[in-house]
Order: structure tokens, then sequence, then C-alpha cells
């Protein structure tokens, strides 16, 4: 509870000797202090209520909670007044009624003040003026020992001029933004473009983060009477923009303060503590309700931590505890909750490795949206591109090339690789082709860099060995001299230039240097990765004639945290088929048959397809090229994917692949399931489909198969398929092996089916 109201709360109490007591308990309680807090003191003659050292200042304080008016002549007053003389101005003295008091007692004790002594009188309603205004009883301290020393005050004026002065707009204003942008240099150094103010242009995503801080603003925080949400996940995919979108968060200032760093900076719950320590008293809740704005604080990429899972996991936690701890301090100030929100980005592929952390926490969860520019935003950017990178469209785009530049990734390099190219015509292109490109391009330009031995095909080999020693490093970071001994033992004409080819990288923008740590470099782009790891896959593969080797590289990226393996999986296929064409058929075949490899792409498609997407042509024909898979597991996911509507497959794919998967899943539970997809395709009465069904000894798959028949209304197809299929006699055996009660439900469904019953809530009536 408030406890200032708690101070209020003790006029309700009758009995004055425990009401006394309780009030002399609670203004200790409020007072600041160095090192130990206010005690009681006896002295001869003498009964100290309070004695405390605040700044090397020492307070003496005197409580009274009594009904009766105290006026100067009275002894309460009188006493007082003789301690404060006793100690000649060594002490501050602080008189506290609960009650008003005479005003001739401020005017007495301005009179001391005028003498050298120093008293502040707190009475009556000043306890309702500063319960309501909410200001800390350390700022009015500060305050009057200023103000009240010079001008003799003995009473405080309005606590709204005080809060005014403290808290003055303009320079708390210019403190919060300093604290938050020196909070987040580390962040910007390493991620803001040059271009970004230029490039920027705002989405739905930014209109949402920005109503969800409105809720959290201090003012609407005093009148909510449910607490808002805190925490935002955003959740998308490598290259969706998250953290241009976390740059921009950052930048805000006008309707919230937005600061944040990278997930991967070490001690990251200790930095946020020290944040908010630093923006002043109660974590900087009275500064902020000065200004009315929330703070927006950006933890970005939970995916890049992925390097030391279980420490970064500790240290969200902890984040998640110190969220906890605000808002115990806003409620103590008669705010619901503390005026902040936390938004976290992850990649949607380490989206489970984190899922238990937030599980069970009020969160706002923004899932894909914003992958790709909507067809309205995307020549609004192309344009702001194109202005910057300086080139110019002069023809209309397909709508498979919109597509392609629609992700964000792909626009910047697409422009990156055409910077000062002027007037351009575009052709098809495809993701792959757009970081195909970009490279060949360097590769044309490390010519003009004369470094003896580095070819273009030698640049290519350098770099996409490079991609795998970061991957399998799991980090995207390599020291100066790991690229010196991968030079010694590859490309060791190469070494006395190792100065000159690291140069090279970073003015082409292939690598940058860790602006936190010089000796470390780093691939500009995860995508640069991918494209380039799935390069060295390929000619390794090609040069080894070992295609085994393909579960390994797939075990290092699935493995990385770094990478995405779907995304190496489509490059792989765009440099097979423009590079290795005589190869890539058989690094697809193999695939194929790798459990290892099916079994997470399976899990990828079906996941895509929850949200309704539409699986591409060269991953069905991976899926049915292991459709007699034993793995019960993976059939039965190859089964989900092809049957999905929005694949919509041929009734003979979807027919062949559920025999299939029928008869190797005989351990998964739900092979119901199975049967259940088959009517969007209208397999149900299909002689294949029966004969299925009668290897089943299971009820319920019965169950569920016969209870579509009667459900489709299609019980006179299936009547005479029944009885060519000798279906009673084929049922009674199957019964035979099983216990009789087992197969009630499902004798009462074939009754009513071939005695054309009507069904109603599961019984049947002639």
């Amino acid at each position: 509870m408030n406890i200032y109201k708690e101070i209020i709360e003790l006029r309700d109490i009758d009995n004055a000797v425990d009401r006394g007591y309780k009030f002399e308990q609670i203004i200790r309680e409020i007072q600041p202090w160095d090192r130990k807090p206010p005690v009681v003191a006896s002295v001869p003659s003498e009964q100290l209520d309070g004695i405390f050292v605040w700044k090397n200042q020492a307070y003496l304080i005197e409580s009274k909670a009594k009904v009766d008016q105290i006026t100067p002549g009275s002894h309460d007053w009188e006493d007082f007044e003789l301690k404060i003389r006793r100690r000649k101005n060594a002490v501050v003295g602080l008189f506290c009624s609960l009650y008003n008091v005479s005003e001739n007692v401020y005017e007495r004790a301005k009179e001391l003040n005028r003498e050298g002594h120093y008293v502040i009188v707190l009475a009556g309603d000043f306890w309702d003026e500063i319960n309501n205004k909410q200001l800390a009883i350390e700022d009015l301290l500060d305050y009057m020992n200023l103000f009240g020393r010079v001008k003799f005050l003995s009473k405080p004026p309005s606590i709204e001029s005080i809060k005014n002065w403290f808290y003055d707009q303009e320079s708390t204003e210019k403190k919060i933004l300093d604290i938050s942008k020196k909070s987040s240099a580390t962040f910007l150094r390493r991620h803001k473009s040059p271009f970004h103010e230029s490039l920027y242009i705002r989405r739905d995503i930014d209109n949402l983060i920005e109503s969800y801080s409105k809720d959290l603003k201090p003012s609407s925080l005093k009148k909510a009477k449910e607490q808002p949400k805190q925490i935002c996940l955003l959740r998308d995919y490598s290259g969706s923009g998250k953290t241009t979108l976390s740059l921009e968060l950052i930048n805000n200032s006008l309707t919230f303060f937005g600061t944040g760093l990278t997930a991967n900076e070490s001690d990251i719950d200790e930095k946020i503590s020290l944040f908010f320590s630093s923006l002043g008293q109660k974590s900087g809740l009275y500064e902020l309700e000065s200004l009315n704005k929330p703070i927006v604080f950006v933890i970005d990429s939970l995916d890049e931590a992925n390097y030391d899972l279980q420490r970064k996991k500790k240290e969200v936690l902890s984040i998640l505890k110190f969220i906890d701890e605000l808002n115990i301090i806003a409620e103590s100030t008669d705010f619901i909750c503390f005026p902040v929100l936390f938004v976290f980005t992850i990649r949607e592929d380490y989206w489970r490795d984190w899922e238990s952390i937030f599980e069970g926490r009020r969160r706002i969860d923004v899932n894909k949206r914003i992958s790709t520019f909507s067809s309205s935003e995307l020549p609004k950017v192309v344009e702001k591109y194109s202005k910057s990178y300086n080139y110019n469209i002069t023809n209309e785009l397909s709508s498979e090339t919109n597509k392609v530049l629609s992700s964000p990734i792909n626009l910047l390099i697409f422009s990156e690789t055409y910077k000062f190219q002027g007037d351009i015509v575009v052709n098809e292109i495809w993701e792959g082709n757009v970081i195909d490109t970009y490279f060949t391009r360097k590769k044309e330009d490390i010519h003009k860099r004369y470094i003896p031995g580095l070819t273009s095909n030698v640049l290519y080999q350098l770099i996409s060995l490079l991609s795998f020693h970061v991957v399998k490093g799991k980090k995207n970071s390599i020291l100066q001299n790991e690229v010196d001994l991968i030079l010694r033992e590859n490309f060791s004409m190469l070494i006395p230039y190792s100065d000159e080819i690291i140069n090279a990288l970073i003015s082409e923008l292939i690598i940058v240097r860790d602006p936190e740590n010089l000796s470390y470099l780093r691939f500009r782009h995860s995508r640069f990765i991918e494209f380039l790891l799935a390069y060295y896959i390929v000619i390794t593969i090609q040069k080894d004639n070992n295609l085994s080797k393909l579960d390994y590289y797939a075990q290092v990226s699935f493995e990385s945290g770094i990478v995405l393996m779907f995304r190496i999986h489509d490059d792989i296929r765009y440099i097979g088929k423009t590079k290795f064409p005589n190869l890539i058929s058989k690094i697809e075949d193999y695939y194929s048959q790798s459990n290892f490899f099916m079994t997470k792409k399976m899990l990828r498609l079906r996941s895509e397809i929850a949200v309704n997407s539409k699986t591409d042509k060269e991953d069905i024909a991976l899926i049915l090229k292991n459709i007699n898979s034993n793995d019960s597991e993976l059939i039965t996911s190859a089964y989900f994917i092809i049957v999905a509507k929005s694949n919509n497959q041929s009734q003979l794919t979807v027919l062949n692949l559920f025999l299939a998967a029928f008869k190797n899943s005989t351990n998964y539970n739900e092979r119901y399931k199975l049967i259940a997809k088959l009517d969007n395709h209208n397999l149900l009465v299909n002689e294949k489909v029966l004969d299925c069904i009668f290897l089943s000894e299971i009820p319920k798959e019965w169950e569920v198969y016969l209870g579509l028949i009667i459900e489709k209304n299609i019980c006179d197809d299936f009547r005479e398929l029944w009885k060519q299929s000798e279906g009673e006699i084929k049922l009674k055996k199957i019964i035979s092996k099983i216990e009789v009660e087992d197969w009630r439900q499902v004798n009462k469904l074939i009754i009513g089916i071939m005695d054309n019953l009507d069904f109603i809530k599961g019984e049947f009536e002639s």
C-alpha cells in the first residue's frame, strides 16, 4: 500500500495511544538515511522520537497525532523547540503532526529559522497533498534544505511547485534521453546504418507498439483498472527487419523513451537494472510521471544468444523478475504498474528454445507481422531505397520480383548490389539470385584490389569457408588470427596479404569489425552466412564426392543458432541449379532419404501450414520421394503436409500417401486423424481406403471412419462398397480377436448405416 495513504488512514483510529505509536513508526519509516535508519533515543530529561543522518546532515523528529490543535504555547511545541535550541543549529528539526496545527506554529518555526536554527513543519493537509501528488520525501527535504534555509521557510509550498522545480521537463527529458542513448550505445554502434533515417518507413507494427506504449503512460496508469501488458514478444524470420524496427524504437523520444541492447551483450540483466537506477529515485518513476512518457526497452535478437543458452536464460529470467520489482515500486505510489514496455525480438525458428521462459507471463505476441512489406508499403520503400542508393528501376516489376523485394533483407541486399548504377532494368529475380548477384559483383570488384593470388574464385572459396567456420563456432564472430590460420591451412600463398584481404572484405561490405572489440570480425548479414555456407556445402560435396556429409552439415547448421538450415537448403537448390546442375538431383535425393533432415524439415513445413502457407513445389517433390519411409513420425508428417487444403494435391497423390502412412504408423496413437483428412479429397468411399481400414484392430479408428460416412451423408455409396468387399465377414474376424465390448459402438454405427437408420446424437431411430 502507498505509505502516505497509511498515514492518512491513521485518523480512523480512535485509540489515541495506538494512533500516536503507529504515526511515530511510519514517520521514521518514510525518512531517507545514510548508514542507519531513524532510531528512537532517550537522553537525560528528553525523549527523541527519531534521529537520523542523511547527506551528512543530522535530523531530529518530533511526531504528534493529537486531534486537539497544537499551538506555540502548548507543551508539545515548547518541548520540541527546547530540543532544537539545546543543539545549537546542529540538527534540522522535523515537526510532524497528523492533524493541522495553528498557523502561529509556522510563524514561530520561521522565527527559529531566522535565528539560525532550522525547523520544517509537516502537518495535517500536507499529508493529503503529498499522497495525492506522490512526491518522494527525499525530494521534499532537498527542496526545503535549499530554499527553506534561504527564505526561512518552515511550511512547504505546494507539492506541485516542488515537483515542477525538481522535474523541470526540459532538463528531465534531456537527462533521460542521454541515459537512454548511453544504454543503447553498443547496439547502435553495431547495427545502425547511416541510411537508417532516410530508409525507414513507418509500418503497421510501429503503430501497434505505439498503441501498447500509450496504455503505459503514467497518466493512464493512475486511472487504469486493469494492468496493461508490459512484455511484447516480436517473433519473425531472419531478414524480416526486426533489428531495423528495434533501431527505430530505440530512436523514439516523441511518444516514449526508447532504449535497448542486443541479447548477446554480456550481463544484460545487470545493464537493465543499472539503466533504471540511473534514472532517479524509484527507478525514475517521478521523472517519467512529470513527462508522462513510458520507457520502451528493446532486447533484440534472443536467438543470437543461443551460443550460451542456459546463462542467457538466467539473465532473461532475472529481467522478468526485475519487472515485478519495478511494479512493486509503482504500486507503492498508486500506479497500477511501472510505465515500461519490454520488447523482445527473436527469430521464429528459435522460439521453442525460449518459450518456457515466458510461459504464464502476461504478454503481447506479435508473430510474423513484419516479414514482408505490404503491397501499399513496397512502392514507398523501394523509392526510398533507390534514392538513398542512387539507382532507378526503369521498368515495371513483375509480381514475382515484387514478392522477392518485399522481404526487407532482399531489398537491402538488392540495393547494395545496384548502388550508384543509375537507370537499371530489373528482369525476373528470385531470392537466391539477389544474393548471388551481390557476391558476383564483389568478385568483379576484388580484381581492382590487386592482391596477388586473390582471384574471384579464391575469394568465393575463402568467404564460404569463413561462413562455415562461424557456423561451426555457433557465433557470428571470428578473430583476425583465426582468419590468418584459415589462410595458412587453405590458401598459404595469401598469408603475406592477410591484412589487405581483411581490409578488402570490410571495404566490400562483406564483413565488419565489432565496434566493441576491433580484433573480432563478423558477417554483415546472417543471410550472407547462409548463402555462403550453402556454396561451401555444394563445392565440398562435389570435390569429395561424399553425399553423406550433407547430414553432418545439416546438424552443424541446426545446432548453430545463427543460421536457418531451411534457408541454406533453398540456397543449395539455387546454387545447384545455376552452377552445378548435375549434382543438385543427387543432393535432393539424399536429403529425401535422410530421416534426420526430413524430420526437421517436416516440422518446419507443418508450422507453416498451420498459418495457411502453401508448401513450395520443390518441397512437395522432396516429400513424395520419401513416400515409403519406415519412420512412422516422418511419414505421418508428410501425409499431413500433402493433404493440407492450401497445397491442393491430386486425389491419387493423397491416396498413395495415406496408404503408406496408415500402414507404417501402427504405433501412432492418433492414427485416426489420418482418416479424418480424407474427406477433403472425397476418398472416404474408396476400395483401397476401406482395405486399409480392414487392417485396423482399433475401435476408435473404425468409429471415426464410420462416423464420417454418416456425417457426410454418403451411406448409399458405402453400403455398396461394403457388400462388394464382404465387409461384414472381415469385420467379424477382426472383432473375434478383440474384446466384444470394445466394438459395441462400431456395431451400432454399421447397423445404422446398413439399415439406413437416422443418427441423432449417437443414437439410431428407425
